[in-house]
């Protein structure tokens, strides 16, 4: 809450993110990214295989990842 005119108020959306951003990486590492590019089909199929609207690519990728690779330990 911040103080307008002497009254509490909301902090705005915005405003409570980037709060709770900076205080949950205080003294951690945050992970690079690195952009990738890839073609308008390949987005649109990542974007089916995702589980949830708000799930990441970076998710995603790694989800097929850990089945290929499941995969491939079962196929020996």
């Amino acid at each position: 809450m911040t103080k307008a005119k002497g009254r509490p108020r909301p902090l705005g959306r915005g405003k409570a993110f980037k709060l709770l951003f900076a205080t949950s990486v205080v003294g951690a590492r945050v992970p690079a990214t690195e952009p990738i590019r890839v073609r308008k089909e390949t987005k649109e199929e990542l974007n089916r295989l995702k589980v949830h609207p708000r799930e990441t690519y970076d998710d995603v990728i790694t989800r097929l990842i850990e089945e290929y690779k499941r995969c491939k330990r079962e196929q020996g």
